[in-house]
């Protein structure tokens, strides 16, 4: 996933969504909210493609341990900074896709 990890990774995709639509923005919102309906507090969670951890803070206010993958590490240390302060996550550098069956 070069695009991820070399184009749209860290500040850049940070960026992304603070200068979303706000109908974006809604969406996502919405989205967000749904999972968190279903989220209880004794519950784990695995962010796939968590980037720089963007909804970590509030999954955190529901599960009891939150768990971001994401192939950029450039991403991962950005989230190490902000969310600093939340001591229920875990980022981990992978690349959650399966390879491909060889022919």
């Amino acid at each position: 996933m070069p695009y991820y990890t070399e184009k749209l990774s860290a500040l850049r995709l940070k960026r992304v969504y603070e200068i979303a639509a706000p109908q974006v923005c809604q969406y996502l919102d919405a989205e967000l909210n749904h999972v968190l309906s279903k989220i209880k507090p004794s519950d784990r969670v695995l962010d796939l493609g968590c980037g720089y951890g963007r909804i970590i803070p509030r999954l955190a206010e529901k599960a009891e341990t939150i768990i971001g993958i994401d192939s950029s590490l450039e991403s991962l240390r950005l989230g190490h900074q902000m969310l600093a302060e939340i001591p229920s996550h875990h980022l981990l550098c992978m690349d959650a896709a399966l390879p491909r069956a060889r022919r």
